[in-house]
């Protein structure tokens, strides 16, 4: 492969990338790590090509798109939690301090009139 052909494969790669980030398809991150991992070396020799800016800003953008799913992941986390923490039931303190949980009420069943 002619290093001009390794980085539109490369540039492949990164788009590639960034589609699965879109789409949550998470599965494929490893390969998509291994495969740039292939492209490392052949970077080295276009430090400033044209060429080399493109796949800058594609590793730029998927850069942020990691970041962001890794917020909103992490919201995500959090909520559930806090989903999780409602459900077992409200934790109040009582007058001297100490830790009271209070319990969800019972379902009851519906009375007709």
């Amino acid at each position: 492969m002619t290093p001009e052909e390794q980085m539109q494969a490369l540039e492949q790669v990164l788009d590639a990338l960034s589609g699965d980030l879109l789409q949550g398809r998470w599965d494929n991150l490893t390969l998509h790590r291994q495969q740039i991992e292939m492209f490392l070396p052949a970077l080295e020799s276009l430090a400033d090509s044209p060429q080399a800016k493109r796949l800058r800003a594609s590793a730029q953008r998927n850069v942020r798109c990691l970041d962001a799913s890794g917020r909103g992941l992490r919201a995500a986390r959090q909520r559930l939690a806090e989903v999780i923490a409602a459900a077992q039931g409200l934790a109040t303190y009582d007058g001297k301090g100490r830790r009271a949980a209070m319990e969800p009420p019972a379902p009851q069943m519906a009375r007709r009139i």
